[in-house]
Order: structure tokens, then C-alpha cells, then sequence
């Protein structure tokens, strides 16, 4: 089943990468959250 590929906006993609996205996105916006709050730290 997670083998199987949906057709998507940006063309064919797998069930695991559609799966996996809000895992990565949430990661990746947690990373910025994550330097903006040491830069800010820094300007104590």
C-alpha cells in the first residue's frame, strides 16, 4: 500500500512521501522556530 503512488500536483509521488511530508515540514519549521530564538537569545 505505501508503494503505491498518487497522482499529485508536482506529478506522481509515493504513499511514503505524501505520508512523511507533515512529519518533514513540521521538523523543518521547528529548525527556523528553533535559530530565531538563539538569535534572539543572543541580543540580551
Amino acid at each position: 500500500m505505501l508503494s503505491a503512488e498518487m497522482l499529485s500536483p508536482w506529478g506522481p509521488m509515493a504513499m511514503t512521501k505524501i505520508v512523511s511530508y507533515p512529519y518533514w515540514n513540521m521538523t523543518y519549521h521547528l529548525g527556523q522556530i528553533n535559530f530565531i530564538a538563539s538569535v534572539l537569545k543572543g541580543q540580551d
